[in-house]
Parts: structure tokens; sequence; C-alpha cells
């Protein structure tokens, strides 16, 4: 979510937050401590209680207004924290027998916060976890769209037909119609391709 604030507007935020945490902290160092304000020697730790302080802050307050104001989201991304089921329908067609395989049964947990975002795919013979995550907002026609390149590691007893792979895959959703429902495409350097459709295990809309 981060990544989605204006370059101009970073600067800025993060100084006053550098400089309102950097405050706190050191009133909470002589609260502690009973030395207000914090010697220069311990300015280190001070500086660390800060940054842990502006991170929960930050994370704390996003995930209320987040959650509370779905307005909020429309104008900045989704919240799409939560575990999504569906399917996926794969190009890939046995060798063997040159039949494509039947649409697999998956399970996405995706976990999105204000400084990062990651997603975990399961099915009944694989799990792949994120290795980058980026987040793609069309606001004029209300898409949302989730990037990420991700490692799959088969089970040992399907590794003689299904090796571990490197793969990208993007996932849609829809704020209008349904945010509750996420559609989309992977590829893999196996050069295999699959569309993937998926449903949120419980309903966010507010």
């Amino acid at each position: 979510m981060w990544r989605l604030v204006p370059t101009k507007y970073q600067f800025g935020l993060v100084l006053a937050g550098v400089v309102l945490s950097f405050y706190l902290a050191q009133y909470a160092y002589g609260y502690v401590f009973g030395d207000m304000p914090a010697t220069p020697e311990n300015w280190s730790l001070v500086f660390l209680a800060s940054a842990a302080i502006l991170a929960g802050l930050v994370q704390l307050i996003w995930s209320l207004a987040w959650h509370w104001l779905p307005s909020l989201q429309r104008h900045t991304f989704p919240d799409l924290n939560g575990t999504w089921t569906g399917q996926v329908v794969s190009t890939y067609s046995d060798p063997a027998t040159g039949i494509q395989v039947p649409p697999i049964p998956v399970a996405i947990a995706i976990r999105q916060g204000f400084f990062s975002t990651s997603v975990t795919f399961k099915s009944g013979e694989t799990k792949s976890q994120t290795t980058q995550c980026f987040l793609k907002p069309f606001y004029q026609i209300g898409k949302f769209r989730i990037w990420y390149i991700y490692d799959t590691d088969p089970q040992a007893q399907f590794r003689s037909r299904s090796m571990p792979h490197e793969g990208v895959c993007y996932l849609d959703l829809y704020f209008d119609e349904d945010r509750n429902k996420l559609r989309g495409t992977y590829h893999t350097e196996r050069k295999t391709t699959g569309e993937i459709v998926v449903a949120r295990s419980f309903n966010r809309q507010r």
C-alpha cells in the first residue's frame, strides 16, 4: 500500500512520522527510566523505539480506517485479506495421453497490510509463496490488480511429474461488481498457463 502513495508525499510523511514518533519514544523512555529526555548515548535505543512506534501506529490506524470506510478502499486499494477458494483451469496436458488436466481446486491466502502483501497458494499437490508482490489500481474503471511472482514447491510424491518452478500471476477484483471475487491468469517458467477464479470464504463487504 505504501507504494501507492505518490513519491512527492512519501518524504514528508516519513519526516513527520519520524519526528512525532521520536518525541513519543523520548517520552516513553523518560517515563520508564526516569531520564527525560533521553541522553545522546541512548538515542539509538530511542530511534529504534520510534521506528517501531511509527510502524505500529500506521498499521493500526490504516487497518481500522480501511475496514470501516469502504470509500477509502475504492480510492486507495481494496482489502484483500482472507482465504479465497475456487479452481485453476490449466492449459497443461498429460504428455503420455495428450489429455488436458481437469480443473484443480485451490485455496489462496492473502495477507495485506500497509507496508507489505503476500500470497500463499495451495492445491492438492503443491504450495507456492510470493517472492514479490505489486498492487496496481485502475481507478477509472474500478479494477484493482495484484501482481505477484511466486515459487512453487510440489509435495515430494508428485515431483516426478511436477518439479519446483517459478511463475507470475495476476488477480483482478472489480470493486463495483463483487469485492469478494478474484479472477486472473498465471504463467510459469515451464511455459504453462492457466486461469484462476476464486471467491472469498466469508463476505467482507460493509
